[in-house]
């Protein structure tokens, strides 16, 4: 007889209401579900600019299902809930933390919302996972990501990673000039690097650009904000514990995240966030990409003080950073959203 642990058992039921919770929400309580309504009944023809796998879905749902936007919701809050869920079961220790980022963090943002990149973003954690255990897995997750949300490209960049070395010093330069660079670098220098970038990434800037200029809305924002001052602090905290793999030990990576990957991957949260900061749309959208690793690294993080008494006090300040995060954005999300409605 197979036995089911408990906590596969709890991940399951989590992972059931999120589904449901996700699919059954009120039109309109979000940001994008009433966009999204709109484009569903739309001719398929106008939809020729979106990721192949939305034509698909929305094709089969127009076709078998009458456009109903239950099951279009459905659809994406399946793939997107579960992704994470699985990428959450694979964590090794303190996976609860992780559990608690992704509902605090990114379960309203990402699998009410931006669902597209919700799924998106479960295919690129998988790529994280088996990065150092099967490559060619990881990039076939990597390729499902994109063809969900075209951004997802930007996952492409871990294959550039070492996952058994990690230069320090190199990674705490690499922030200090994205701090510095955020300060100086200004809109018309981010739309010319734009213009080097392929057509649909270029695109998006450009129309980023324009939106935030012709709504007025273009202002500075304080980009040495308390959460990604924080981000910076646990970062170099698990850069200083972080060791390199030797050449001669043997490299145990049948469990877990790599967590030279995974701290690299988190660099690049903090450093997109901080050279795109001109563009606060942008900064935010690919920050968060990246930053779907926090789901990880929380975990991880917390792990360097297992055997610490101490160890109260990192997760007390993770607690109360996240909840704050989680607070605000699930209040601009949902809330300030009704709010206009009524």
């Amino acid at each position: 007889m197979v036995k089911v642990k408990k906590e596969s058992i709890f991940l399951f039921i989590l992972a059931t209401l999120l589904i449901l919770a996700a699919t059954l929400r009120p039109p309109g309580i979000d940001r994008d579900s009433l966009t999204y309504i709109d484009m569903i009944n739309r001719p398929i023809a106008e939809l020729w600019f979106q990721e192949p796998t939305f034509i698909l879905l929305v094709s089969i749902n127009k076709y078998i299902f009458n456009n109903s936007y239950i099951i279009f919701f459905f659809s994406y809050a399946l793939l997107g809930v579960s992704l994470k869920i699985i990428a959450i079961s694979k964590i090794d220790k303190y996976k609860w933390f992780g559990v608690f980022t992704y509902l605090f963090l990114y379960f309203t943002l990402h699998d009410l919302t931006q669902i597209r990149a919700g799924v998106a973003s479960g295919f690129f954690l998988l790529s994280i996972y088996y990065i150092d255990k099967s490559k060619s897995k990881a990039f076939v997750f990597s390729l499902l990501s994109v063809i969900f949300h075209y951004s997802a490209i930007l996952g492409f960049i871990i294959y550039c990673f070492s996952t058994k070395k990690i230069n320090k010093l190199f990674y705490v330069i690499l922030v200090i000039v994205s701090l510095l660079i955020s300060i100086l670098l200004s809109q018309d220098i981010i739309v010319t690097i734009a213009s080097y970038l392929p057509d649909f990434l270029s695109h998006k800037v450009n129309t980023y650009v324009y939106l935030l200029n012709n709504s007025g809305q273009w202002s500075e924002i304080n980009q040495f904000n308390l959460y990604y001052l924080s981000l910076i602090y646990i970062f170099l905290v698990q850069l200083y514990f972080t060791k390199n793999v030797k050449s001669n030990e043997k490299f145990n990576n049948s469990k877990g995240y790599s967590d030279i990957v995974i701290l690299k991957t988190m660099m690049l949260m903090i450093v997109s966030y901080y050279i795109l900061v001109p563009i606060p749309v942008l900064a935010g959208r690919v920050s968060e990409f990246y930053g779907i690793v926090l789901i990880c690294f929380i975990p991880q993080f917390l792990s360097n003080f297992r055997k610490n008494k101490y160890i109260i006090l990192p997760i007390l300040f993770l607690v109360v950073i996240i909840s704050y995060r989680g607070l605000r954005l699930n209040y601009e999300i949902l809330f300030e959203e009704l709010l206009k409605r009524i």
